[in-house]
């Protein structure tokens, strides 16, 4: 990596980093908050060294956005711990954006083991995040375990899901996106963007979906992916007082805009 960059360049690169390029990466990034300390450094990470860019990005101040692939988990050997976590809050605190791929392999036992040893577990762990894009590598069964990170002041929440070829799981992520679509507006009641590309078709999630959007009252933006956009869906899209846009997917067409 070339520190030699004059400040323009290194505040228009990306950096793409690996295990080896902690100490370097600091180098920049100290170099880019010297010179300008509004700048904006987007890093890119390819491997799987999470403990190492925690480690070089927590005394930064100018990280605006961190992502990673959606294949990487957090650790290649065991489950996070509670210092782990004090970690990543600590990069969070800097984080407007928080790109969601495995890289957070949430799930029940793990929230649990976070539950029992905070010692306040009323604290959201991610208390700073304000918007969350989770791809098509997130599995439906992170989703609700993830809500329990999020503040309630999250303005931007979007997820994408592609069916799998197994029925079995089809109906497996059909009862999970229900229930996480039931306790969305309770634990994100201020949301001004919502995108649901669920591709889920069941009567209950669309109860659950009607419901939920319902009390969004903050809503400016909706897309969602369901079999058909239903009387009381529509009904309650038009009592939304701020929503402006309305983008709906269907199963036989991707392109219906309301």
């Amino acid at each position: 990596m070339n520190t030699a960059l004059s400040i323009p360049e290194l505040l228009e690169q990306v950096i793409e980093g690996s295990k080896v390029l902690g100490d370097e990466l600091l180098a920049v990034a100290e170099l880019v908050c010297r010179a300008w300390r509004e700048a904006v450094l987007r890093v890119r990470w390819r491997e799987t060294g999470v403990e190492g860019l925690l480690k070089a990005l927590v005394p930064l101040n100018c990280v605006e956005e961190i992502s990673w692939p959606g294949t990487l988990h957090w650790s290649l050997s065991r489950v996070p711990t509670l210092e782990d976590w004090h970690r990543f809050n600590q990069v969070a605190l800097l984080v407007h954006t928080l790109q969601l791929g495995w890289y957070l392999p949430l799930n029940d036992g793990i929230i649990g083991t976070l539950e029992r040893t905070r010692p306040d577990p009323s604290p959201r762990i991610l208390p700073n995040v304000r918007a969350v894009y989770a791809p098509e590598s997130t599995g439906l069964e992170t989703l609700p375990c993830l809500l329990h990170l999020l503040p309630t002041s999250v303005k931007s929440f979007s997820v994408r899901y592609s069916q799998s070829a197994d029925p079995s799981d089809d109906a497996a992520a059909e009862a999970t996106a229900t229930a996480f679509v039931a306790i969305l507006p309770y634990r994100l009641p201020f949301l001004s963007s919502l995108i649901l590309g669920l591709n889920c078709n069941s009567p209950e999630l669309q109860s659950a979906l009607e419901a939920a959007v319902g009390m969004l009252h903050e809503l400016e933006a909706i897309e969602v992916s369901l079999m058909y956009l239903s009387t009381p869906m529509v009904r309650v899209l038009g009592e939304l007082p701020r929503l402006r846009r309305v983008k709906f997917h269907s199963a036989s067409s991707m392109d219906n805009v309301l």
